[in-house]
């Protein structure tokens, strides 16, 4: 009988990086005609939808040694996605380009007419440590019926400015929230004022859609939702390892809470 062979030990930035790709997946899920494809080097997971970032793509293993074969992978996307007429979005881990791939990256995408929209790193928490200030009195809902989906995609649409009608069709729907990703609606004295959301996968807890209403911001809700998130997961799966990506607001916050970056990923739009 053959001796099964430990698995490898992951890489920070791999952590980070698998966990995007299957948030991803979830978001392909969401809409009931969405397409998730694992091809050669790269991963597809459109949700057929007009609006881009829920159009996407990535790089997988191994790692990309030289530009020519940057593009190849980036060819199998685009052409997927010109033959649906999608507008689209590809994630760049650049720890999955060799050094002198990563310099000469965003020549290649623009050479095909896409186009770097931002940057955020990549980080990763061993845990949460313990509350160090207090923090609002939020109710914590997970969401699930009607009145959380609605609450989750109206927060979503104004923290980061996406059409109300293309949240509505992500969230409102039950199909994301039965496909692993997990999300709570932070209630102040009765109103929606943020969300967070959670995809677990065998090697961490990922943190996705932070986001508090503008006019509620400052006050420590982010903190307060990021804490429930993590604690009701890590009770759920035993994860203790939490990853995500940060916008540049939420660094400050990330750091404070342990958070390091270990990756760094551009984000790249088609025209």
């Amino acid at each position: 009988m053959p001796i099964e062979q430990p698995r490898a030990a992951l890489l920070d930035y791999q952590i980070v990086e698998r966990n995007l790709r299957r948030s991803l997946e979830c978001y392909a899920l969401a809409t009931g005609r969405g397409e998730i494809r694992r091809m050669p080097g790269v991963l597809i997971a459109s949700a057929n939808t007009s609006t881009p970032v829920f159009n996407s793509a990535a790089l997988t293993g191994p790692p990309v040694t030289d530009p020519v074969e940057l593009d190849r992978r980036l060819m199998i996307a685009k052409v997927f996605f010109e033959a649906r007429g999608l507008a689209w979005c590809f994630w760049l881990c650049q720890e999955l380009l060799e050094p002198a791939v990563r310099a000469r990256a965003r020549a290649v995408f623009e050479r095909r007419r896409l186009y770097l929209a931002s940057e955020c790193p990549g980080m990763l928490a061993e845990g949460v440590p313990p509350l160090g200030r207090p923090l609002p009195p939020l109710e914590c809902r997970r969401v699930a019926g009607a009145r959380e989906r609605r609450d989750f995609s109206l927060i979503t649409a104004a923290s980061f400015r996406l059409p109300p009608e293309a949240t509505r069709e992500i969230y409102e729907p039950e199909r994301i929230w039965e496909s692993g990703f997990v999300a709570w609606v932070g209630y102040l004295e009765g109103r929606a004022v943020g969300t967070v959301a959670t995809v677990s996968v065998e090697d961490a807890i990922g943190l996705y859609s932070v986001a508090t209403l503008p006019e509620f911001r400052g006050r420590g809700i982010g903190e307060a939702l990021v804490r429930h998130a993590v604690e009701q997961a890590r009770a759920e799966t035993g994860l203790e390892r939490v990853v995500l990506q940060s916008s540049r607001e939420g660094e400050p916050l990330y750091r404070r809470l342990g958070f390091r970056p270990v990756s760094r990923f551009a984000i790249f739009l088609s025209d």
